[in-house]
C-alpha cells in the first residue's frame, strides 16, 4: 500500500458549465460517444431554471490542509515527517 493518497480536482459545476454544456451538445467537441450525454444534460438544464448542483456541504476548497484535518484525506506520520524534512 502507498503511503499517501492523492486528489483529483475537478470543477464541472462552475458558473461556465451551462455555457460548456450548450457548446458541447452544439458542436460535438468531446466526440460522438459523450455528445448524447451532454444533450442530456442540456435538456435538463434548459428544463428546469431552479436547478441546483450544489450539496448543503459543498465547501469552497482552501487547501489540503483542510482536507487531511477532516479526514477527507489520509496521510501517516511517516509521510508528515517527509513532508516536515522537505519542506522550504
Amino acid at each position: 500500500m502507498a503511503d499517501i493518497s492523492c486528489l483529483l480536482m475537478h470543477y464541472p459545476f462552475v458558473s461556465s458549465f451551462y455555457a460548456k454544456v450548450k457548446d458541447a451538445a452544439r458542436t460535438g467537441r468531446y466526440g460522438i460517444r459523450v455528445t448524447d450525454e451532454y444533450r442530456g444534460y442540456l435538456r435538463t438544464l434548459e428544463g428546469n431554471a431552479n436547478l441546483n448542483l450544489k450539496f448543503e456541504s459543498t465547501r469552497r476548497f482552501t487547501g489540503l490542509e483542510q482536507l487531511i484535518e477532516e479526514q477527507f484525506l489520509i496521510v501517516s506520520g511517516k509521510y508528515r515527517q517527509w513532508v516536515d524534512g522537505h519542506a522550504q
